[in-house]
Order: structure tokens, then sequence, then C-alpha cells
């Protein structure tokens, strides 16, 4: 079977409702009838596909851990090109250096969701992608933003400066506060894992580093925590008043 794995009921439901034509397959299992969620996943899916299997927990297990009853397959992908966001007046992009953990990634993906980004852009290499964990954190936000993976970062970040954003680098050795910073209309953000932080190349094309206030210097924010942060004060600035 091809195509990405979604597991955990929330997200499921979300791809149900926002592309329920690009289902190609479903597992539910054997007592999804005593279960609302997964009464209401086999209902809907059943409008669409004839490929419905009811199977054991072993079964399910095979496909995902974690899969709170029921996995679906999809074979359609947000997306989001750089000619979408050229058009776009005001624009919020997320871009994410190494950041390897399908939970960062799925909890990246819901807070960009609900603040409207746009796009998550990754490198092809070590990162985490539309993975079944990944979806089930975000609980249906990768039904709405879109994952791109592109093979260097470094030109990605080029060619949003070329179509009007600003990208900053989050970083503890920012030279400005985020919530001293006037974010533009188009805005991008890149963040770094919590090990290796930003790449050099990627921080020296950036047009300005920007830290995060904290009360103490020995510990640091989880990357997903410094993504909602710098998202929430972009959405604040724009839209939240």
């Amino acid at each position: 079977m091809s195509g990405r794995k979604v597991i955990g009921t929330h997200a499921i439901k979300e791809l149900l409702q926002q592309r329920p034509r690009s289902i190609t397959k479903v597992f539910v299992r054997s007592d999804y009838e005593k279960v609302k969620d997964l009464r209401e996943i086999h209902t809907l899916a059943a409008r669409y596909t004839k490929d419905i299997e009811v199977v054991g927990n072993k079964r399910l297990d095979k496909e995902a851990l974690g899969h709170q009853g029921a996995v679906v397959y999809s074979d359609e992908y947000p997306s989001c090109s750089l000619q979408d966001l050229t058009k776009k007046e005001k624009s919020l992009v997320i871009l994410l250096d190494g950041v390897q953990d399908p939970h960062n990634i799925g909890a990246i993906s819901r807070t960009a969701w609900l603040m409207g980004a746009d796009a998550i852009y990754l490198p092809a290499k070590r990162s985490a992608f539309y993975s079944p964990s990944a979806h089930k954190v975000a609980s249906g936000g990768l039904e709405h933003v879109a994952l791109e993976q592109a093979s260097q970062l470094h030109d990605v970040i080029k060619e949003l400066q070329e179509i009007g954003f600003w990208v900053y680098a989050l970083e503890e050795e920012g030279e400005l506060s985020l919530f001293g910073a006037e974010l533009p209309n188009k805005t991008a953000l890149i963040l770094g894992n919590e090990e290796a932080g930003i790449k050099k190349s990627n921080k020296k094309v950036a047009d300005q580093a920007l830290y995060i206030p904290q009360v103490t210097p020995e510990a640091s924010f989880n990357v997903s925590v410094s993504a909602a942060l710098a998202m929430a004060e972009y959405r604040r600035q724009h839209n939240f008043g």
C-alpha cells in the first residue's frame, strides 16, 4: 500500500472531512461498533471506499503502533508552492532545520494549522516527514498545512526572500527579542533541532536572528514550544490584536 499512513482518531476524522476521496485503504478494529470515534470513522469511510478491513489489534499493531483502533491510507497530500506564496499579501512559513522527532513535527503542524501558517519546509534528509506518529500528534493539522521537502533549506530561504519574505532565525544568541521585532506581512521562521540548532549556512542567509526571552539560561525551550511562541507572536501582530 502506498501513500501516507494516518493514525489517531482526530487525525483520521479530519482527513475524512477534508479529502475523503483520497482514501485508498482502511483498517478498523473489530469492536468498532462499541466505540463512538471508530464507529464514526467506519461510517464516513464507507461512503467513499469499499476497501475497509475489520481486524484485530495485532493486525493494527503491524500497521502502526499507537493507532487508537484505526489506520487509514491516503494518496493525497496538502501542498503549497512558491507560486502560491507569491500571490499572498500575508503569509507565515516555518522552516525546520534537522528536526527529526515526529512528535515535534506533529506538534508544530498542529500549531501551524491553528495559527494559519501556509507551509512547513524540511530538508529531504534527516528530517521526520509524514509519519503515522506525526499525524496522530497533529490531530488533523497535517490536512491543512503542507509539509514540503527541500534538498537544501538554504535555497528555499533565498527563494522566499526573492518573493518578499523576511526570514528570521530563532536562536538563543539572537540579536533582537522576538517580542521586540516588527514581523512583516510575509514572515518565515527558521528553527533548528535542540542539539545542533540551525546550520551556519542557513543562519548566514537569514535576514535577522531573534531570541525568545527566558528567566534562566541553563535550559531551553522545546522546538515545538519555540515554534508556537513565534507563530503566536506573528498572529498577534497581524490578526489577533
